[in-house]
Order: structure tokens, then C-alpha cells, then sequence
């Protein structure tokens, strides 16, 4: 399934944006709420704009839960389906980022415990295996030896439990904040900061180099 699908599906079903809507790109796309209101009343311009923006941001995630390809797809694409079906119902959402991360995460999880009897909420496999080296990654190493380091890196992170991959893909990949991440992972902010202070001093147990703090 493409991920265009869903995008294109309603390419030919756009309505007018309701009256009482900001109807101009700039305002639309300007704040989180505002975009989210447009969308909630009615304009598919504001879906499309979500959906754009985040789809694929929804897949690299899902790829982390699971290697599942299609499922990830397809949860992504019910995901769409069902916030412009229901969107009149649904709340006020200040961050649509870490809204749609906590659905896709909780949709996926619900799916893999159904395929996977042992999976529980609370122990999904999370891989950061694939991962390209980045400027985030970088500036926790050396500048001598860097392929060999990028390694050693790499190897350091599949180190960590599930819950501290996540995390670290959340902040570092996503670029979430920390109120955004105890929305998605269910924690208090402070649970977060503290949860990413141990991920943090794990990490750097795990390095065989030094770390740039």
C-alpha cells in the first residue's frame, strides 16, 4: 500500500473550508491548534497539511516497533481514516506530533499483541539496528577514528533496553520534547527527563571510547 493513498484518495472529495476556518496556507500551517482546528472543522486542506507532514515521520517510527512493513502502513493509513472520520469528536490537541506518535504506537502495540501472544504493552521490541549515523549521533563522539567509533556507537544503543531506544530515537530522531515524549511513552514530563538521564548514563556505561558530554 502507498503511503500516498490516503493523500490521494480524498484529492478529488475537498470541500471548501468552513467559513468560520482560517483559509490561507500561512495561517493554517502557523500553530499546532490552529492547524488542528481548521482540521476539526472541516477543511482538508488542514488533513492534507497533517498528513504531509507527519506520515512519514509515522513510518520511520513504526519501523522501530516492528519490521512489519505492511502493518505499519496499514495502521497509519487506518490512523487517517479514522481522525477524519471522527475529527467533529475529537479533543483540543496542543501537540499533533506527539498526538499522532501516541496513536500509532498504541494502535500498533494493540496489533502485535493480537499477532504475538507473548508481546505485552510494555515490552514491544525496539530496534535502532538500521539506523544512519547523524549529526545528533556526532556530536557524542571523537573526531578521530569516526568510522570505527560510529560503530562502537551503534553497538552501545542496541545495548539499551527497549524503553531507552524509544526514548532516544523520540528525542534525538523525532526531535520530540520531553512533553511530547510523556505523552507518547505515557509518562509524567519528569518521568521522561529522568527516564533519558538514565538512558543517558547507560549510553555512556556502554561506550568502549569517550563521549563528548
Amino acid at each position: 500500500m502507498d503511503l500516498n493513498q490516503t493523500s490521494q484518495q480524498y484529492q478529488t472529495q475537498r470541500v471548501m473550508c468552513k467559513p468560520t476556518a482560517i483559509v490561507t496556507d500561512k495561517s493554517i500551517l502557523s500553530t499546532d491548534l490552529e492547524l488542528w482546528k481548521n482540521f476539526q472543522g472541516g477543511c482538508d486542506l488542514a488533513y492534507e497539511t497533517i498528513y504531509r507532514n507527519y506520515s512519514v515521520l509515522l513510518y520511520g517510527f513504526g519501523l522501530k516497533l516492528t519490521n512489519d512493513h505492511e502493518l505499519v502502513k496499514d495502521c497509519i493509513h487506518d490512523l487517517f481514516i479514522g481522525i477524519r472520520k471522527s475529527r467533529q469528536k475529537l479533543g483540543s490537541v496542543k501537540s499533533i506530533k506527539a498526538y499522532l506518535f501516541t496513536s500509532i504506537r498504541r494502535m500498533l502495540i494493540a496489533e502485535l499483541v493480537k499477532k504475538r501472544k507473548h508481546y505485552t504493552t510494555n515490552a514491544v521490541p525496539f530496534t535502532l539496528k538500521h539506523l544512519q549515523i547523524s549529526s545528533v549521533e556526532e556530536k557524542w563522539i571523537k573526531n578521530e577514528n569516526i568510522v570505527e567509533q560510529q560503530r562502537n556507537l551503534k553497538t552501545a544503543l542496541n545495548k539499551l533496553s527497549d524503553c531507552q531506544k524509544e526514548i532516544v530515537y523520540l528525542k534525538f530522531y523525532s526531535l520530540l520534547s520531553y512533553q511530547e515524549i510523556s505523552e507518547v511513552l505515557g509518562l509524567s514530563t519528569k518521568g521522561a527527563y529522568k527516564l533519558m538521564e538514565r538512558t543517558m548514563f547507560q549510553l555512556r556505561k556502554n561506550m568502549n571510547f569517550h563521549i563528548i558530554a
